[in-house]
């Protein structure tokens, strides 16, 4: 087998053309709420930067910044989204939904916790606070793209809806 090496760069060059391509198949829905999924987790570990920095106020001001998006986030999936999902969703999706919602209501509680622990300046608290928030919060993003999401597609019967829930989600940034 040979090997070719590839010059510096080249692979981060076709790795960021991927995302690209795939950033222009993705649907208005998907850009929308996917890309504010994976913005919530970004910023979420970058408070565990600042807290391992000693950034507190840094820290502090991003949670609640993340804390008011999930707030409108949150917001449109329950005015717009699940209603529509649960419409339309057999036995299974009605559990899944059920769940989801749980985890609406729990997520602003773990936020306020991680808020208190960075007044505290409580380094292993906020750092054990962050874990639990990321896990949660990826097991609840993971769950909504799986189960809920492709039922908005453009070729899906709540397409429609999906495309008034990104427009409200982006007018609310």
């Amino acid at each position: 087998m040979i090997h070719v090496k590839a010059p510096k760069g080249a692979l981060l060059s076709a790795c960021v053309r991927q995302q690209q391509e795939d950033f222009r198949h993705m649907t208005h829905f998907d850009r929308a709420f996917l890309g504010e999924h994976r913005e919530m987790e970004q910023r979420l570990r970058e408070v565990g930067l600042h807290v391992s920095r000693g950034e507190w106020d840094l820290a502090a001001a991003t949670v609640e910044r993340q804390k008011a998006h999930l707030a409108h986030h949150i917001d449109v999936e329950e005015r717009l989204v699940y209603p529509a999902f649960e419409a339309q969703a057999d036995g299974e999706g009605l559990r899944t939904l059920a769940f989801l919602r749980k985890r609406h209501l729990e997520l602003p509680v773990f936020f306020d916790e991680l808020s208190d622990a960075l007044a505290e300046r409580d380094s292993e608290l906020a750092q054990e606070t962050l874990e639990t928030l990321l896990r949660i919060i990826a097991d609840h993003h993971q769950s909504e793209e799986k189960d809920v999401f492709p039922c908005f597609e453009p070729t899906a019967s709540l397409a429609a809806v999906g495309l008034q829930a990104a427009h409200a989600l982006e007018d609310g940034r």
